[in-house]
């Protein structure tokens, strides 16, 4: 078996970067005064990720019952008292990935939460997992809550990649017998009735056309194995206790490839391969109907949408549940299920941002709070427009400080996609974003601001951010944006060639402004003082969006300190010497000069024979190597553009 699909989460969990999305909550409220949930269950899914504030996705079972000191009680407390407020606001439906520890401890072998992995028990999981999971599935049920509860397992997936292998019957048993002691646990020896979906297995499908292979023959008797279980056990089978499975519909490179991280011109599209898809949901009917002896589909299919175009999305899950292709059949909307959607805004000040523009699944670009809230209310548009009817929105806090604390450390780039995609700040004082407010809005009285039906006039989502806030005159303006619902862009300067935002990519994306996450160079200002950027995106028919960045411009760069590779004042003859200040140039030609009297100058720069970096604006390092004598020196900067140097800065070398 070696055919191996990832939604976006797994893509995440494998690589620990946006993707996006990853293990969480999704919850949901039918009304504000039930104390019990509805029967029959409402068709309507209105769910938001969901776990408490600095316990979050595969933690909050795991810290249940550990005491929350900035909180001021237990994490249960706290989940009790969120619950409360979603249930108030209009969701109805909790979502949660039972994660085992082979899945999270082959990303992060120090990660402590997660469910002992089959073939072991996971009624012993530590920490009493497995009592919190009751607890949270009680305190749903009574608030109104339905849950859907997703099965993650990294044994799954490692045998159905052939490591430690087995049969197609092999390894879906042991995947089953797993599966069932949750199942039983939850609707026989606990008995509830909000388990509404059980989720087969995160990041496995089966092979679009392939219905006898390995691969697809262990989702097929997965499947049919899991069935049996919820059905044995439902208290309503076919109504409650259904099977869930990923379907799949990739976005496109405009030549027909998938996207593999790189960004292209939003004027050819962003495609959705709404025909792979459909291959996909015929070869389960297919599958099914072998293992049933009559025609069946999956109960539900669970997709993540993450997206930088909203209109793009629209057509391409309408022809997802309309359309037609050879050897594929329609998805119904009403068995469509958006388990994951989600931007962040990571362009906020720390503690509710890192101020770095990024994208992450699906091309989905980082954003502003503003920008949030509008590439939100474009997305519920689009699915209100298709007729999905069955979502969850990535998540309900931000979880910036899981990502920065032990084991993960994760900073830059990766934490602005990963961090902040919450409808509330993680830091209680700064509270709920407008997101919080227009999907609360939603789920409460469907209220919505969306463009006539059959257009494209959601606003454009778009971002400016310069990557210093001095320049000299004569030196490029290196400015990133990131950008949703747009199809075209223009600067207000002249710029040079756009590049990705991912530190990976090389190479030229377009010689125009384009892409959801991109950079350029703007044309130098010749002229000292602040000045602005501003850049416009349009969309087909929607009123332009600008967003402007702040520069001061002066006449050469500025030199605020030098210390020594160990960042102390004291420099000795043979040390790294490090400049610290800006209007730098980022892309190299920059020149130290030491002078001082009756002792040659001392020129430093790429190419003179000793170490020297300097793309930075803010920082050049050089070895010294002796070619300085010992005592006072007068240090000076040139950037290679202005001509002109920076202030002096005295320095004392020692011996």
């Amino acid at each position: 078996m070696s055919y191996k699909r990832c939604t976006s989460a797994a893509v995440w969990i494998a690589g620990l970067l946006a993707e996006a999305a990853a293990a969480a909550v999704i919850l949901g409220i039918l009304s504000t005064a039930q104390a019990a949930v509805p029967y029959p269950p409402p068709t309507t899914w209105k769910g938001v990720n969901y776990s408490p504030r600095r316990h979050t996705y595969f933690r909050m079972l795991y810290d249940w019952y550990s005491w929350d000191s900035t909180a001021g009680k237990y994490v249960h407390q706290m989940v009790d008292a969120d619950l409360t407020r979603l249930s108030q606001n209009g969701y109805n439906l909790l979502h949660l990935y039972l994660w085992d520890q082979e899945l999270l401890r082959s990303v992060n072998a120090a990660e402590p939460a997660g469910f002992l992995s089959a073939p072991s028990d996971p009624s012993g999981s530590p920490n009493n997992q497995w009592g919190a999971l009751n607890d949270f599935v009680t305190k749903a049920e009574s608030k109104g809550l339905f849950v859907a509860l997703h099965f993650a397992s990294g044994r799954f997936i490692h045998r159905m990649q052939g490591n430690p292998g087995g049969t197609p019957d092999q390894v879906a048993t042991e995947f089953a017998n797993w599966t069932e002691k949750f199942i039983r646990y939850l609707n026989s020896t606990n008995p509830h009735n909000n388990v509404l979906l059980w989720g087969l297995a995160y990041s496995i499908a089966p092979v679009p056309g392939d219905t006898t292979g390995d691969w697809s023959t262990t989702w097929k008797l997965a499947y049919k194995k899991v069935d049996d279980y919820a059905r044995m056990y439902s208290p309503h089978p076919s109504v409650l206790g259904l099977i869930g499975t990923n379907l799949y519909m990739d976005q496109l490179r405009p030549d027909g490839q998938p996207w593999d991280g790189f960004i292209y011109p939003r004027s050819q599209g962003y495609t959705w391969n709404w025909q792979e898809a459909q291959r996909m949901a015929k070869t389960m009917r297919d599958l099914l109907t072998s293992a049933y002896g009559t025609q069946k589909d999956p109960d539900i299919y669970m997709m993540q949408l993450y997206h930088p175009n909203s209109y793009d999305l629209l057509l391409h899950l309408s022809s997802l549940s309309s359309g037609y292709v050879a050897n594929g059949i329609p998805a119904p909307v009403a068995k469509i299920f958006v388990v994951e959607f989600a931007t962040s805004s990571s362009l906020n000040s720390p503690p509710n941002g890192n101020n770095i523009p990024y994208y992450g699944d699906a091309q989905t670009p980082t954003t502003t709070v503003s920008g949030h809230s509008q590439w939100l209310n474009n997305t519920l548009c689009a699915y209100r427009s298709a007729g999905l009817q069955k979502y969850a929105y990535w998540s309900m806090f931000d979880p910036y400080t899981m990502w920065t604390g032990s084991p993960w450390y994760v900073t830059g780039q990766d934490l602005a996609w990963s961090g902040f995609w919450g409808l509330s700040f993680e830091p209680e004082a700064s509270g709920d974003k407008p997101s919080w407010s227009l999907l609360s809005s939603f789920y409460l009285n469907g209220s919505i601001n969306c463009p006539s039906p059959g257009q494209s006039n959601a606003p454009a989502v778009v971002s400016l951010t310069s990557s210093s806030n001095y320049y000299t005159v004569a030196q490029p303006v290196r400015l990133t944006w990131t950008a949703a619902d747009v199809a075209s862009f223009s600067l207000n300067r002249g710029h040079g060639a756009s590049y990705s935002c991912s530190p990976e990519q090389t190479g030229q994306v377009s010689s125009d402004v384009a892409g959801s996450c991109a950079y350029t160079d703007a044309s130098a200002f010749s002229s000292t003082g602040s000045q602005t950027v501003t850049l416009t995106g349009y969309n087909v028919w929607g009123s332009p969006q600008n967003a402007s960045a702040s520069v001061t411009i002066g006449l050469g760069p500025i030199v605020n300190a030098a210390t020594d590779q160990n960042y102390t004042y004291t420099i000795n003859a043979y040390d790294t010497i490090i400049v610290w200040g800006n209007g730098f140039s980022l892309t190299g030609g920059n020149t130290i000069q030491l002078t001082r009297a009756g002792y040659p100058d001392v020129w430093m720069y790429n190419g003179d024979g000793h170490y020297f970096w300097d793309h930075s604006h803010f920082q050049i390092n050089a070895s010294l190597d002796g070619r300085a004598a010992t005592g006072q020196w007068t240090l000076y900067v040139r950037n290679g553009y202005s001509g002109t140097p920076s202030a002096a800065y005295t320095i004392m070398i020692n011996p």
